[in-house]
């Protein structure tokens, strides 16, 4: 327990000084959001009627300690870290291992030995407890992280290759297919609407 409270201090007293460090440079919509997210957590966590559970969380200990730390990494990693190509490359690497792995067990084999013996993938809660795939172990964090892939692999393509444009349609809406902004943007200015992303 008095772990946990030094922790908890550690992390408060971190996002205040990142804050102060944001405040005094400036900072990006994302980091600010974060700082509100952050405040308004804090003010649910003071005045809830169970503040130690609000504190240190129920049973995943996902409370404000645990929010706090959250928090402070995006903030510590957004202001000192800057992305390049080799961690695109890394996450890439491992996640594809990750989905290998995860249709080796779809295709009934027991790779890393998790599941009792003679038993697989497809006896998740009827014969074990829980869901267990790839490398992340639980189903739905797996979901997660996959999901979450989809926008960052995304964004590094995008940021390798320049700046694109989305065709538009008649609504405004963005569909249709991606355009160098450079050249054929430029060119098509007048005869299609397009957006800049």
């Amino acid at each position: 327990m008095l772990a946990q409270r030094k922790s908890a201090g550690f992390a408060i007293r971190e996002t205040f000084r990142a804050a102060k460090t944001l405040a005094a440079r400036r900072s990006a919509q994302p980091q600010r959001f974060i700082l509100l997210y952050l405040c308004a957590t804090a003010l649910s966590a003071l005045f809830s009627q169970y503040r130690q559970t609000a504190l240190w969380g129920g049973g995943r200990c996902e409370g404000f300690a645990a929010i706090a730390l959250y928090c402070l990494s995006f903030l510590l990693l957004s202001t000192h870290v800057r992305p390049t190509r080799w961690m695109l490359w890394l996450y890439a690497a491992a996640l594809s291992v990750n989905c290998v792995i995860c249709l080796v067990r779809f295709a009934g084999l027991n790779l890393l030995h998790l599941y009792p013996e003679g038993m697989n993938y497809y006896g998740a809660n009827t014969q074990y407890a829980g869901e267990l795939l790839g490398t992340v172990g639980n189903a739905d964090i797996l979901s997660a992280v996959l999901s979450l892939s989809i926008p960052a692999f995304s964004g590094g393509v995008c940021a390798r290759r320049g700046c694109f444009c989305v065709k538009s349609n008649r609504n405004g809406a963005a569909g249709g297919r991606f355009m160098r902004h450079n050249h054929t943007c430029g060119a098509a200015k007048n005869a299609v609407k397009y957006k800049r992303i």
